[in-house]
């Protein structure tokens, strides 16, 4: 779980103490704008922080500019939540002299901003929230407003996102700054960085600074290999065409553009993929003998890179052929990949992976490229690669969710596009290796469901970024991405151990020396929602991918609650059962024993553990800031409070937290079942602790090593080693087996 380091954490617990001891806490805000060179680092506060504060915070310069509300209310509101969508905070600077805006001026938006809280009673300098400037949304006289935004980009963007333009949309290299961030794009052009791809602009002698991007032509200009023209523009082409009799014909290739309206699909780990449209076709027409023709088509499978293609199967006009596809070797999408053969197109469709069939014999006049599919068992790569140093280097594909997740944030070609150093790649790690654990689920009729706890083989279709983050998220039983002290992290929806549970941060309403939850007008601020049974979800039905129905959109069957559905009733005054259904696709599960679980979870907890059956409560409360500095979404706390004690819940994860401009803090959070999250699942991948001998045989699924039960092979539970982004790829080695 992300913490801070030592020394902050010390400090922060001597904040607490002085709280306690009922001393005032001396605080200070500061705001650090990172102007580029030659301005540079300036902060800026409502007051002169350094003669201020008992003890100077040992920045400069310290610009006073910031226009508070009032004292004591001058602290910036923040909002703290897992979301994909913007965050933003209001600036209101003095600039009567006009070196705010002229500064905007002259380096425009996207300059980083942080907010920190300065406490010179422990000499801490505190992160609480980073983002960067956008243009100001009014301006006076006197003053400026700006809007500093935590970053997240924009949550209507579709993900994966390259779609089907006819001129290159790759980024110009000459344009990027670095040859890592040239690695990252598609176009190869580093003449600029000293690099050997490229040539110089002929009319300057120096290397280009920009590409119109129209044809291939653009390409041969700047000395890039053609191949690299990132489009689906179907370079046409005359084909000879040596029909059975008669003088020969030509055909001329054609494009398929016009009825490709999806972005390129992305496929991580394994799975079939249906629907593989037409992007380029030729019809080999026979005069003589109509139905002795060739129908010859390319198919789009998915953006590259991918491993492998197998088990082709091509449908036109409604004939299944069971083949093995053609010239697909040379073509898994490899950015400047080589072209397909003059005797379709010329093109390379630079970074996707796609394959050719030609059918025949047919009368090709009679069909059409949108009644023209394709499907085939695809393993996925994606610029995420496992590998063992072992005894050879292998590569692979993965299946964890946690890796594909962080390839959608950061891929700059179809993804996000989020640097690979905002992510807190500890938190990353933790999350993937809970995701490749071996589990049992075991349900209310005694059933067990054994797989791994949150494999993952998504096909990715191009929807907005915040429903596909949810949806895999969901699917997995993991936090939605999150700022904590200025990088992205991720936790896992997972039982809390004994000792993390009698550690977690406390709040209460009561008593004297431990009471920090405020009290407003003589009565507490802790308030308690609870979803009524006649809206509750009762009934669960889903759909996945099922890899053992050759991975067909397949429903579970619903899971389902009896008794909450006869509460549901009795609240309208029936004593027949109403139900209350609410229906799921599992992105990425092609387990039915991992469905089953998940759909159950669904049922009990709630998506993202947000209420269900088992945790059907939520508390709002303020509490003084310094209580809450140490906190993250999904953190969970314990609430002690005699209004609490009949709903049967002591802990709460946290949802949602609101820092007040008079440093309250709001939070909301969601009842952690402890006894539920105990028996939900159970960890396989490490040995249990059954006795056996000879009269006493270990249950289906485990062997007897020296007198205890111990799971079947394989026993490795997956770790980790060092994580790195070269090139545009996430290398993630896997350690020895422990």
């Amino acid at each position: 779980m992300p913490v801070f380091d030592s020394a902050t954490l010390t400090a922060l617990a001597a904040l607490r103490t002085l709280r306690i001891a009922q001393t005032n806490i001396d605080v200070f805000e500061l705001v650090k704008v990172e102007w580029p060179s030659p301005d540079g680092a300036i902060w800026y506060s409502v007051l002169q922080t350094d003669e201020a504060a008992s003890l100077s915070p040992g920045v400069s310069p310290i610009d006073t500019r910031i226009i508070a509300e009032n004292n004591p209310d001058w602290f910036l509101p923040v909002q703290l939540d897992s979301s994909i969508g913007d965050e933003e905070i209001d600036l209101e600077m003095w600039d009567a002299d006009e070196v705010i805006s002229q500064l905007l001026i002259d380096h425009g938006e996207g300059v980083k901003v942080e907010l920190y809280y300065w406490f010179p009673q422990v000499e801490l300098m505190l992160p609480i929230w980073h983002g960067h400037l956008r243009f100001e949304d009014e301006a006076s006289v006197d003053t400026i407003k700006l809007k500093a935004v935590q970053g997240f980009r924009s949550s209507d963007a579709l993900v994966p996102g390259r779609a089907h333009y006819q001129n290159c949309s790759a980024i110009f290299g000459g344009q990027l700054t670095t040859t890592a961030e040239v690695a990252e794009h598609d176009c190869p052009y580093d003449k600029h960085l000293g690099g050997a791809v490229g040539i110089n602009n002929p009319a300057t002698s120096a290397p280009w600074t920009y590409c119109d991007r129209q044809t291939t032509a653009s390409c041969t200009a700047r000395g890039v290999p053609t191949m690299y023209h990132l489009s689906h523009r179907t370079i046409a082409n005359r084909v000879l065409n040596t029909q059975s009799q008669g003088p020969n014909l030509l055909a001329t290739s054609q494009g398929n553009e016009t009825n490709l309206d999806n972005p390129v699909r992305v496929i991580m780990g394994r799975r079939r993929s249906h629907g593989m449209p037409v992007i380029a076709f030729n019809r080999l027409l026979n005069n003589n003998d109509p139905d002795h023709g060739w129908f010859y088509a390319m198919y789009e499978v998915c953006e590259g890179p991918i491993a492998s293609i197998s088990q082709a199967v091509f449908n036109v006009g409604g004939v299944a052929q069971n083949v093995v596809a053609q010239h697909y070797n040379q073509r898994l999408g490899t950015r400047g990949q080589t072209s397909a053969g003059a005797d379709l197109t010329t093109h390379g469709y630079s970074g996707t992976a796609h394959i050719r069939y030609n059918f025949g014999w047919c009368d090709p006049s009679t069909i059409s490229p949108d009644n023209a599919t394709a499907s085939a068992i695809i393993t996925g790569l994606n610029n995420v690669r496992i590998y063992t140093d072992d005894v050879t280097y292998t590569t692979g594909t993965t299946t964890n969710r946690a890796w594909q997740l962080a390839r959608i944030l950061t891929d700059k070609r179809w993804g996000f596009g989020y640097d690979y150093e905002r992510l807190n790649i500890d938190s990353w790690i933790e999350a993937a290796e809970w995701c490749d654990q071996g589990v049992r689920f075991t349900d209310t009729f005694d059933t067990d469901w054994d797989h791994t706890r949150s494999e993952s083989n998504p096909e990715l279709i191009g929807k907005k970024v915040q429903q596909q983050v949810e949806d895999i998220c969901m699917a997995g039983r993991l936090s939605r991405p999150f700022l904590f002290n200025g990088q992205i992290h991720i936790v896992p929806l997972r039982m809390m151990e004994e000792a993390e549970l009698d550690e977690a941060p406390t709040f209460t309403d009561e008593g004297d020396d431990g009471r920090n939850i405020i009290w407003e007008d003589g009565k507490s601020t802790l308030t308690v929602s609870r979803k009524s049974d006649l809206e509750l979800p009762n009934r669960i039905e889903c759909t996945f991918d099922d890899a053992a129905n050759d991975w067909l959109e397949t429903p579970l069957n619903p899971v389902e609650d009896v008794d909450a559905q006869l509460r549901a009733g009795r609240v309208v005054g029936d004593k027949a059962r109403k139900i209350n259904s609410k229906k799921y696709s599992l992105l990425g599960v092609t387990n039915k024993n991992q469905a089953i679980k998940m759909a159950w979870s669904l049922l009990d907890l709630g998506p993202h553990d947000e209420g269900g059956l088992q945790n059907n409560l939520s508390l709002k409360f303020k509490t003084w800031f310094t209580e809450t500095l140490d906190l993250h979404m999904e953190k969970v706390i314990q609430v002690p409070s005699s209004r609490l004690t009949k709903y049967g819940f002591s802990h709460y994860r946290v949802k949602k937290m609101k820092r007040l401009n008079d440093l309250q803090v709001e939070i909301e959070c969601q009842a952690y079942p402890n006894a539920y999250m105990e028996n939900f699942e159970v960890d396989i991948s490490t040995p249990t602790q059954t006795f056996c001998d000879v009269n006493n045989p270990c249950p289906d699924g485990y062997i007897c090593v020296g007198g205890v039960c111990v799971p079947e092979p394989p026993t490795c539970r997956t770790e980790f080693g060092t994580v790195t982004y070269e090139n545009g790829v996430l290398q993630i080695p896997i350690e020895p087996c422990v």
